[in-house]
């Protein structure tokens, strides 16, 4: 849905609920500074751990927790930000 290089920039607006699985797909996704709640949705963990998405920006919400896979890291260059 997202191109290559996309960049979703939906911080500081009040945003609530849990994270929609349509912005899975951005490369660069600034969520921060809004209301949202829940754990990560499967779909942001394996693109953070695939490298599609390279920047998620999540801190300054509710968000209870994030899935981590044994064995795998986070992609190089890759930047996750969270306030867990």
């Amino acid at each position: 849905m997202y191109a290559e290089g996309s960049i979703v920039d939906l911080s500081h607006n009040f945003l609530t609920g849990e994270l929609p699985p349509v912005l899975a797909a951005v490369e660069a996704l600034f969520l921060n500074s809004n209301r949202l709640t829940g754990r990560v949705p499967e779909e942001y963990a394996k693109n953070v751990y695939g490298g599609s998405t390279k920047t998620l920006y999540l801190q300054h919400n509710y968000i209870t927790g994030f899935p981590l896979e044994a064995g795998s890291g986070i992609a190089r260059y890759g930047v996750v930000m969270l306030d867990v």
